[in-house]
């Protein structure tokens, strides 16, 4: 994973976890965090009233995330609030899994012949890796 995602990910459990100390029982009884962006925290609000004391807590809620756990925001940061939190749609319908078969099986010496397309100074295990990707997803039917 990659560095930045992975902190913006400990960041968003850390303000879920104490969600109540920042924004206090009243609003957080009604409101969660479920998103942590680059520029955007979404918040699920399902209260007026919560709805508006969050949007006056923004500057409150950026302070907590930089004294809490060291995360800076960058300029034109924002506080998203939404009515729902948003489904994540499945990638792929069942049928089109049962016709990838139980396993896809990625031959290493495809893995190997493109290895040798990667520059030199990209490091082994991230050429590998990058190259078994590539691999694989050559393997995925088309479309």
């Amino acid at each position: 994973m990659f560095p930045e995602a992975y902190r913006r990910y400990e960041v968003l459990e850390g303000l879920k976890r104490y969600w109540s100390a920042i924004v206090g029982l009243d609003v957080a009884r009604y409101s969660q965090p479920y998103n942590l962006g680059i520029l955007e925290l979404f918040v699920f609000v399902k209260s007026d009233k919560a709805k508006a004391k969050l949007l006056r807590m923004q500057g409150n809620i950026t302070r907590q995330m930089i004294k809490r756990w060291g995360y800076k925001t960058v300029e034109g940061f924002s506080l998203n609030i939404t009515e729902s939190v948003p489904v994540r749609k499945v990638l792929m319908k069942r049928k089109e899994r049962e016709k990838l078969g139980s396993r896809v099986v990625v031959s290493e010496e495809r893995v190997k012949e493109l290895m040798k397309r990667g520059p030199e100074s990209l490091p082994e295990d991230i050429n590998y890796s990058l190259s078994h990707l590539q691999a694989f997803m050559e393997q995925l039917p088309k479309g």
